[in-house]
């Protein structure tokens, strides 16, 4: 789930494939095809309080074992787990520590597949699909983060994923299926970034019918005037605090189920379900929990969607949210009256 959200918080600067398509892209097809900025923007604000579940969920349930693949998850938790207490810092937006942050998943999934595979002669071996696919995730989509992309000329970003291919088809010349036959298997290497790019865009669906319903909801005048003027009531933020901690509360019930009446599923389909259940789950929080943590101007994003949407269509970018570039060009840093940092706020 975390993976599939920051792979969407990205998607405004680096798109999906190659760095493409963003708002650098004017062409008709880049803009037409380019998701619009509206749900992006809110995972983008909210999502602190997704992540923070997700690593301490994690931290929770994760069993202690002296296992290098063990070491390596404990490791990747307790990163994350600084990432979040570095928010409103300059290290929190650094893009290298981003994407080793993100990418740390690779070294942890090939770690824990070699431990738990069968021997590879009997062509039961797992790593080899968790490596080369979260590979496939490096070089097509996470590498594109980093700034001098955007300078390189347009050929030069096929490159690390040509070579990632080539890498691929030596290693399966010599990696045999439960038959013996080589080659066969590398089809496999697509299924971990298929799932991964069919959750985001599922993601940004879910996440703009909960912001097209609550635009709805809010769309009269007299609706964005109440919303502007008038606060929550201390009994109606307790009562969206509520229902958002019931919320991850059911995310964690659903796992506990799972495990208690033994559902046996193929890994890849539960983890499918498990992803679509949890990111329902965290579409609809960022919905409750925004009424609670309105700007300071008194609009909520939802009283703002129709345009933003419209700006996203029309410029790529959504109005009051600046890139990362524009954000580290002009340095921002400036203090608001609470002391927290506005160039940071337009992400949280």
């Amino acid at each position: 789930m975390m993976l599939v959200l920051v792979l969407l918080m990205e998607y405004r600067d680096r798109g999906l494939f190659f760095g493409w398509p963003t708002a650098q892209h004017k062409d008709k097809i880049s803009r037409k095809l380019r998701l619009p900025q509206g749900p992006i923007n809110l995972v983008r604000k909210y999502h602190g309080y997704a992540f923070s579940w997700a690593v301490i969920y994690t931290f929770w349930y994760h069993p202690m074992e002296n296992t290098w693949g063990h070491a390596f998850g404990f490791i990747h938790t307790w990163m994350v787990m600084l990432q979040g207490s570095l928010m409103y810092t300059s290290l929190h937006r650094n893009r290298i520590w981003r994407l080793v942050l993100e990418s740390w998943v690779t070294l942890h999934g090939l770690i824990v597949a070699k431990q738990t595979g069968g021997p590879d002669l009997n062509g039961t071996a797992l790593w080899p699909m968790f490596c080369f696919g979260f590979l496939w995730l490096f070089t097509m989509t996470q590498l594109f983060g980093l700034t001098f992309w955007k300078k390189a000329p347009w050929w030069t970003k096929a490159i690390p994923f040509l070579c990632y291919l080539a890498v691929c088809v030596w290693c399966y010349s010599w990696i045999p299926d439960k038959n013996g036959n080589y080659f066969v298997r590398l089809q496999e290497i697509i299924r971990i970034p298929a799932i991964e790019y069919i959750c985001v865009i599922f993601a940004w669906f879910v996440i703009d019918m909960f912001l097209r319903i609550k635009t709805k909801l809010t769309s009269t005048e007299e609706s964005e005037m109440e919303i502007r003027s008038v606060s929550p009531s201390p009994l109606w933020e307790t009562f969206y605090i509520a229902c958002f901690m019931l919320i991850y509360s059911l995310m964690v019930l659903v796992s506990f189920l799972l495990q208690e009446f033994d559902l046996t599923l193929d890994l890849i389909a539960l983890m499918v379900i498990l992803v679509f259940i949890f990111i329902l789950g965290t579409g609809l929080s960022f919905m409750i929990i925004e009424p609670v943590m309105k700007k300071r101007s008194g609009k909520t994003q939802a009283a703002e969607y129709s345009k933003s949407v419209g700006m996203a269509n029309t410029t790529g970018e959504s109005a009051g949210y600046p890139s990362d570039d524009q954000s580290d060009m002009t340095k921002k840093y400036a203090p608001t009256n609470d002391g927290n940092n506005a160039a940071f706020q337009s992400d949280h």
